[in-house]
């Protein structure tokens, strides 16, 4: 597997990880909300039904008065007074019903306003540590990844071929390094075609041969009796009619 296709494995990893918290949290969300505003469903029925028997109430206090007063023949200011009073009780018992009624539903909104605000929050949270989490993998597979491409650039660089240098660093700081190289090892780079003969013998002052260059003088070459050819007091042809002619040995 290369480095292409273990970023893209963590990446699906987490991201199949992330998606599983965030349903998960959806699901939660969506419970607590049902149930909440099925309290709240519950709260509203139970002070619309305290107002109805409120109103029932007053009602049937309000006949009763009535008949009584006939029947006890209390005349119409007395009654009017007795009404006044018996709508003044049934108006405040009302409206503090009220009050409570509407303070639970703003209880209520506020309850379910807060639900969703925690829910954005996690799912914020989960998603922020996730990526957080995915980051920090992705950055140690790349410490691995280099790690390991700077190991084979280093050992590929000691046999001349700095080519993953160049994908490291570029082609510019690539060829630098190779220019270091080769004039540190002068032999190595001729034998595998990285420098010319002339670039060789710049060097090394020696031929690629390995006799001396310009350098180190023409080399003197005497012949000895038995007909051989010496250069610098080493054989270089044997010409001696009784032995084959050989090189014998390079000039170094």
């Amino acid at each position: 597997m290369n480095f292409s296709d273990r970023v893209k494995e963590i990446e699906d990893y987490f991201e199949r990880e992330k998606q599983a918290e965030l349903q998960r949290l959806q699901q939660e969300h969506q419970k607590n909300t049902a149930a909440l505003e099925a309290e709240n469903q519950a709260i509203e029925q139970s002070y619309a039904k305290q107002g109805n028997n409120l109103a029932v109430q007053y009602e049937r206090n309000r006949r009763n008065f009535n008949e009584q007063a006939q029947s006890r023949g209390l005349n119409t200011g007395t009654a009017s007074q007795a009404a006044l009073a018996q709508n003044s009780v049934y108006l405040r018992n009302f409206g503090e019903l009220s009050g409570r009624r509407t303070a639970a539903r703003e209880k209520g909104r506020n309850e379910l306003h807060n639900l969703s605000v925690d829910f954005s929050n996690k799912t914020a949270a989960a998603a922020a540590d996730s990526d957080r989490r995915k980051a920090e993998a992705l950055y140690k597979e790349r410490e691995k990844d280099m790690q390991q491409r700077f190991s084979q650039a280093q050992t590929l660089a000691k046999y001349g071929d700095f080519s993953l240098y160049a994908q490291i660093y570029g082609k510019e700081q690539a060829d630098k390094m190779e220019a270091v190289w080769k004039a540190q090892n002068p032999e190595l780079a001729y034998k595998i075609g990285k420098i010319s003969e002339s670039e060789y013998r710049r060097l090394t002052g020696k031929l690629s041969g390995g006799g001396r260059g310009r350098s180190g003088g023409r080399k003197k070459k005497t012949h000895s009796p038995t007909g051989s050819i010496y250069a610098n007091d080493r054989i270089i042809v044997n010409k001696s009619p009784n032995r084959h002619n050989s090189l014998i040995q390079s000039m170094f």
